[in-house]
């Protein structure tokens, strides 16, 4: 099933290792199984997840050990580098430059980093010769309690209508470093009560770009702040070369952001899977995820064909703070999947990819990417906005606004802007579903709809 994420108790001595960096061949996918050992280090976050930078810029990864005892260190100057286009981009593993890219040609490169057997997740880095034009930060503002810590995420758009993560490209600076410190990817740590602000820039050449600054409160003994509430809304399996392709619908239905914490799939189990820390048979990091916000995540499970009783599970070393109520509905299944031994073509597979809504003076402006994630291409379909259902859309319902979209390849991105012209009174649980009449045949069906909160 690939690589452990949990097999050896860390030393002193081990983590007093020096960094190196070799290059590797991208693998069919990860697993891993239970430990018990404790404290051990049962899994690495690698951060940022998936970032866009410019041909001759740097970038700086940070890599988040995951104990068993449910504690996170930093490890980056532990940990050895891989990438598997060295020709795209190299990572240092040389003293105080540990984790840092170099971009040396335009194109795609995966990196992962691992101690002994234990590896991280593999983000795939893209190179693009296209400049920056604007820069924005999520969240805006956040409140932690003292020690509590945040991912935040720089999103950029390109001059060439695309958009990438860059929070390991910028540059961020905190106004109050006793209130809260801030790593070179974005991470906040709380110190001390108080307000601050952060700021994050961006220099190109001569020009400066600055996304708007971040407010962030930390609380003092005995307030209480807002919480996460990470849970498992979806999942979805199909056939693929390797054996299957998990896609698990995820939302933070709570008040407060949530950052650094994994989805773990089990391919097939006949009780629930145990409580964490624990592993499932593949998995996959997410950044951030803030309040209100869905998102999608592909995982790869090596396996025969047959049917199994899989399982899902998000923040499987309980690494979010979520409270009671939270913690409780973090598991999804069992859910029967069947996996066939055709290799052939799976056909067109539509997916929101990417969804923002923006109230503007008299209109609300939905920025949409949809992505034919299948591997054959995609005949036309609409796309259909629905500004506030109640409840999410169904094939057949009609929307407030409509876009065409008269063909995708596979693996192609579409970026839509649908205007909604009204304004909402209070809070719109808007949704934007693909192929709205159901006129492409897909595999999955599950990852055409996606959701986001549009507030006054």
């Amino acid at each position: 099933m690939g690589a452990m994420r949990h097999l050896l108790p860390i030393t002193i001595a081990a983590l007093l290792a020096t960094g190196c960096v070799n290059t590797w061949e991208p693998p069919g996918g990860t697993g891993g199984g239970n430990g018990g050992l404790a404290p051990t280090l049962i899994g690495i976050g690698l951060s940022p997840v998936n970032p866009k930078v410019t041909l001759g810029e740097e970038i700086q990864f940070t890599a988040t050990g995951f104990y068993s005892n449910q504690t996170t260190v930093e490890i980056t100057d532990t940990v050895e580098w891989a990438t598997s286009d060295s020709g795209v981009l190299q990572i240092a593993g040389g003293l105080d430059v540990e984790g840092l890219g170099s971009t040396l040609a335009a194109g795609s490169s995966q990196v992962k980093a691992n101690f002994f057997e234990i590896e991280s997740n593999v983000v795939t880095v893209t190179v693009t010769d296209a400049l920056i034009e604007s820069l924005t930060v999520s969240p805006g503002a956040a409140q932690l309690e003292v020690d509590g810590t945040l991912q935040l995420a720089a999103e950029a758009e390109f001059s060439d209508g695309s958009r990438g993560n860059v929070s390991g490209s910028v540059r961020w600076i905190t106004d109050d470093g006793t209130i809260v410190t801030i790593d070179t990817t974005g991470k906040i740590t709380a110190k001390g009560p108080g307000s601050t602000t952060i700021h994050a820039s961006y220099e190109q050449g001569a020009t400066t770009l600055e996304a708007t600054p971040v407010t962030v409160q930390v609380v003092g003994e005995g307030v209480s702040v807002g919480e996460a509430d990470v849970r498992v809304v979806g999942l979805d399996a199909v056939s693929s070369e390797a054996g299957a392709t998990y896609t698990v619908e995820v939302r933070n239905s709570g008040s407060a952001p949530a950052s650094g914490f994994w989805v773990d799939v089990w391919l097939n189990r006949t009780a629930t899977p145990d409580p964490p820390p624990t592993s499932g048979d593949a998995y996959e990091y997410i950044e951030l995820l803030e309040p209100s916000e869905t998102t999608e995540v592909l995982i790869e499970v090596e396996t025969s064909p047959g049917t199994f009783n899989s399982w899902a599970m998000v923040d499987s070393f309980a690494n979010v703070a979520e409270g009671s109520l939270g913690e409780g509905n973090n598991v999804w299944g069992p859910q029967a999947v069947t996996i066939t031994s055709d290799a052939g073509p799976i056909g067109p597979d539509l997916a929101i990819s990417y969804l923002q809504g923006f109230v503007q003076v008299d209109q609300v402006l939905y920025v949409v990417d949809v992505t034919n994630t299948g591997d054959q291409v995609s005949s036309a379909f609409d796309v259909g906005v629905y500004s506030n259902p109640g409840f999410p859309p169904a094939t057949g319902q009609t929307p407030d606004e409509v876009a065409e979209v008269t063909a995708l390849s596979p693996g192609e991105t579409e970026t839509l802007t649908i205007i909604v012209r009204a304004l909402p009174e209070s809070p719109w649980q808007s949704y934007v579903l693909a192929d709205i009449d159901g006129s492409v045949t897909e595999p999955n069906e599950g990852n055409n709809v996606s959701g986001f909160l549009v507030i006054p």
